[in-house]
């Protein structure tokens, strides 16, 4: 998942990028936690002039998610109520 967000300083909604930021560690947080592996979120600040970067960047994003190995929620869930258990 990605998301674009004004650059810092230069949002017109008061902190939003910042909170996107934030939102965006949450989520990273809690795909972790039903075992998919992290790289998974990614945030892009992109300025006025900056699009046809932030978009070669979220190209490469996209290619670095692809080659992620598949993870089986399931499988780490349940090794996961295991060691709580334990």
């Amino acid at each position: 998942m990605a998301i674009v967000t004004c650059q810092k300083n230069e949002c017109r909604h008061f902190e939003g990028n910042l909170r996107a930021h934030k939102r965006a560690e949450a989520v990273e947080g809690l795909l972790e936690e039903i075992g998919l592996a992290a790289g998974r979120m990614a945030v892009f600040e992109c300025g006025k002039q900056d699009a046809g970067a932030v978009l070669g960047e979220i190209k490469q994003f996209i290619e670095r998610v692809r080659e992620l190995s598949p993870t089986d929620a399931s499988r780490s869930a349940a090794q996961k109520q295991e060691s709580q258990a334990a």
